[in-house]
């Protein structure tokens, strides 16, 4: 393992292709926390004397940008919830959902969750 390519690997995540949608790039926040891991794998490596020196000494981190989350309001989901549906909807609970949502949709009956 050198520095060298360790950098190299910094700039393909950088520049790299998503998997399922190869036309656009993987996001700088993704790439930071697969860099963010990688880094952390070198820490352990050393650590264990997997590595004579420590790599990350010389290694720049990938800054992930702050993200804007919109969220609704409670207002907002109480008009939500208020809203007429003409679509059936059971609602199950996540600790039953597996053996819940088959039941419900072999009836055709689509869930909350």
């Amino acid at each position: 393992m050198t520095v060298e390519l360790c950098k190299k690997f910094r700039e393909y995540l950088l520049n790299a292709n998503q998997l399922n949608r190869t036309k656009q790039k993987v996001s700088l926040n993704s790439a930071a926390g697969y860099y963010s891991t990688f880094r952390g794998l070198l820490k352990i490596a050393y650590r264990d004397k997997w590595l004579r020196e420590n790599i990350n000494d010389y290694l720049d981190k990938i800054e992930p940008q702050d993200v804007k989350k919109e969220f609704l309001t409670l207002d907002e989901v109480k008009q939500l919830a208020a809203t007429p549906c003409d679509i059936p909807v059971e609602y199950s609970y996540p600790e039953d959902s597996d053996r819940g949502n088959l039941a419900y949709q072999q009836r055709g009956i689509r869930t909350m969750w």
